[in-house]
């Protein structure tokens, strides 16, 4: 093994070690036992895998990074349409390959929305939720995807901006939690609402 190699491998030992403290140091605030189920999921599928930032590790599952962007001024939630259920959602990336879970989050609200509008939302806090949820086969780019597992980590981001921008929109919370049945929706809806 070259120098770089490792390099690289120290670097996602460090990576995969500090994910796992951030998701230990948020257990605590866990909103349910649910969600603290999830953590504990989460925490040991990331030590676990070495391969845990890859898609290519359909066969475990693995890491995303997600966005919920929020006007606290306006009590809404911007959410877009999920690429694979047509439901309205929050901002999902795979990590593909990325430590750096908030930049993967920021980079989907970039890629749906604009580079632009992304520079503007500001990171709340840490970790917001976590989330695991499985995933049907689908295809993706003509190519087929088996069923496999997303250990989702949410970050809360703040704006002050209220126009909608196709394809996502404004939504109030109780809109959303009207109209939806998704677990990991309601809670984070609740979430919401208890922060105003």
């Amino acid at each position: 093994m070259g120098r770089a190699d490792a390099d690289a491998g120290e670097n996602l030992a460090f990576v995969m070690v500090k994910l796992v403290q951030d998701l230990e140091h948020y257990l605590p605030q866990a909103w349910d036992d649910e969600e603290r189920a999830h953590i504990l999921k989460t925490i040991d599928f990331v030590r676990r895998t070495p391969l845990a930032f890859e898609r290519e590790n359909d066969a475990l599952g693995h890491i995303g990074a997600s966005a919920l962007v929020w006007n606290p001024a306006q009590h809404k939630v911007l959410l877009t349409v999920h690429t694979v259920t047509g439901e309205r959602s929050f901002f999902g990336n795979h990590a593909d390959g990325s430590h750096d879970l908030i930049a993967k989050a920021r980079e989907r609200v970039a890629k749906e929305i604009s580079t632009t509008f992304a520079e503007t939302i500001q990171l709340v806090s840490g970790i917001f939720d976590v989330d695991v949820h499985y995933v049907p086969p689908h295809e993706r780019h003509g190519k087929p995807v088996q069923a496999h597992l997303h250990y989702d980590i949410m970050y809360l981001f703040e704006t002050s901006e209220r126009v909608n921008m196709p394809p996502a929109f404004w939504f109030t919370v109780p809109e959303v939690q009207a109209d939806t049945s998704n677990l990991q929706m309601q809670r984070l809806l609740t979430k919401l609402a208890n922060r105003s």
